[in-house]
Order: structure tokens, then C-alpha cells, then sequence
């Protein structure tokens, strides 16, 4: 069996070395070892630096990437918490793990790979600091997905509620009329007992849209009917650390998005440290 030592060596050789044969060598050894391990140990053979490697490398290897995605799913079902969030912006990885669904949209085909994205976004997109990376290209990336075959009506559904959770041009048509494949979708997850709490969650996360660009009030009119309960499950503002006191109660933010401050003045002791992580080119007022 492969030792986590001789993985290392390994990754080593391909930074030294920087070619493709190091490469997938490293990878592939790097895949053989987590698939071998139970499921609380995964989340911890690579670390958040290296799982932005391996979804930033060109070409893309499309085991290596799914096997980081579902070690950062694993990582943040022990760690959902505003301050892991601001370390997976620090490595740039919404929008790594963004392009990566993008690039390999048509190679998804089992489905604890889309639920790695589901569990993903899930836990991302519940905290209000991370709307930012809920992109157009987020949306079409996301709805690509939404609309593989190999994905079941499940994993359908609970995609749907990622994409429900902010206004967008791809989950819906504007009038009612067009969308009688959708709306008999959830009429049939309704009726299904494991399934009616989603169904309902999409619907009152749809209903929530105050903009009418992407939504007709007939539209909203049926959704209304159809619900059969009233759930309220929408983002909310994850605690934080301020990085100058490490008080938990941080409110403020650097545009950067990845630190955060109890207030102006935190932010400009803080800036000489700061400085060299952060990629605005000059402190901007909070």
C-alpha cells in the first residue's frame, strides 16, 4: 500500500521536475491512496493549497480533480465554518471548483461526483459572505449539470436548491407556461415523502425573488399552489474571526473577501501582515 510519505516524495519529484510524466505519476498514485481510505480519514490527504493545484493545472487530469473535489466536500462536512470558508477563498477555490465544472461537465457520470458539488456549494452558498462566487458562470456551470443524464432526480433536485438560493436566467423560463416539465417535477417530488422538504425549500427560495426579470407573477402564483408547506432555509452570515484581535465576532470584511475585521481600525494595523496575501493593490474604506 501507498504510504503518505512515499505520496509526498512523489508530489516533490513533480515540482522539481514540472512535466506531465511527474505529474500523472503523482496523481495517479495520489488517487490509488484515497480511494483505499475510509471515508473519515479522506478529507485529510490533501490540503486545501493542493487541491487548488491540482484544479488549476492544465491539462486537466479529470480523476485527480474529482478526487480533490470530494476531498473538499469531505473537509468542509467537518469544518462549515466562516473561518474554513475565508481559507478556501485565500486558495482561490470557488472559482477553481467553478471552471472545473465547466471543463468537465460531459465527464461526470456517477453520482457521489455530482453529490461532492452538492455538498460543496451547499456549504458555501449558506453563508452570505459568499455570494460573490454565485457568478453567471457559476449558474450555467451548475446548470450543465442539472441537465446530464447521468444524474438522477435527486441529485436533480438538491442542485435546483443551490441554484434557488440567488435570482438567474438558468433554473427557470420567465412564464409559467414554460416551465410545465419543471413545475410537473416538483408536483411528483411533492408526493414523495424523502423528497417533499427539497421540493418545498426550492419553491419558497424561488418565491423569494424580488426581481421580475427572471420570474412572472403567474409563475409565482402556481409555485404557490403547488407548495404544500412553508420552509424557510436561506443564507445566513457565518462568523468570522477578526485577523487583528481574533475576536469570533468580525463583521467587517477586506474586499479580497478572505479577511475580516471588528473595524476600520483592526483593518489598518492589520494591513502590514495583510498586505502580502491580499490581492487588492491598496486599502480600500469598509
Amino acid at each position: 500500500m501507498l504510504s503518505h510519505k512515499r505520496i509526498a516524495k512523489m508530489h516533490k519529484r513533480y515540482l522539481a521536475k514540472q512535466t506531465l510524466e511527474s505529474r500523472d505519476a503523482w496523481y495517479k498514485a495520489m488517487t490509488r491512496k484515497y480511494n483505499t481510505l475510509p471515508d473519515n480519514e479522506k478529507g485529510c490527504l490533501l490540503t486545501l493549497e493542493l487541491i487548488g493545484d491540482i484544479l488549476k493545472h492544465q491539462p486537466i487530469n479529470a480523476k485527480a480533480v474529482f478526487c480533490a473535489l470530494d476531498c473538499l466536500s469531505e473537509k468542509l462536512k467537518h469544518n462549515n465554518s466562516g473561518n474554513f470558508h475565508s481559507q478556501c477563498i485565500a486558495h482561490n477555490l470557488p472559482p477553481l471548483v467553478t471552471k472545473s465544472m465547466l471543463f468537465l461537465a460531459s465527464a461526470f457520470r456517477k453520482q457521489n461526483q455530482f453529490e461532492s458539488i452538492v455538498s460543496i456549494w451547499k456549504s458555501w452558498l449558506k453563508n452570505k459572505r459568499m455570494k460573490r462566487f454565485a457568478t453567471d458562470e457559476f449558474f450555467q456551470s451548475i446548470s450543465g449539470l442539472h441537465r446530464n443524464v447521468c444524474c438522477d432526480d435527486g441529485t436533480k433536485l438538491r442542485l435546483a436548491k443551490i441554484m434557488a438560493l440567488y435570482p438567474n436566467m438558468y433554473l427557470i423560463w420567465y412564464h409559467s407556461e414554460d416551465n410545465k416539465e419543471m413545475l410537473d417535477f416538483l408536483e411528483k417530488k411533492l408526493n414523495e415523502p424523502e423528497c417533499a422538504f427539497d421540493a418545498n425549500v426550492l419553491i419558497g427560495r424561488i418565491l423569494k425573488w424580488s426581481s421580475n426579470v427572471y420570474i412572472a407573477e403567474t409563475l409565482k402564483e402556481r409555485l404557490v399552489d403547488l407548495r404544500t408547506e412553508i420552509v424557510e432555509d436561506g443564507p445566513t452570515f457565518f462568523k468570522v474571526s477578526c485577523e487583528h484581535c481574533e475576536d469570533n465576532n468580525a463583521i467587517y470584511s477586506c474586499p479580497c473577501g478572505f479577511a475580516h475585521y471588528c473595524n476600520r481600525s483592526h483593518q489598518k494595523k492589520n494591513w502590514s501582515k495583510h498586505r502580502f496575501s491580499c490581492p487588492c493593490e491598496r486599502v480600500l474604506t469598509l
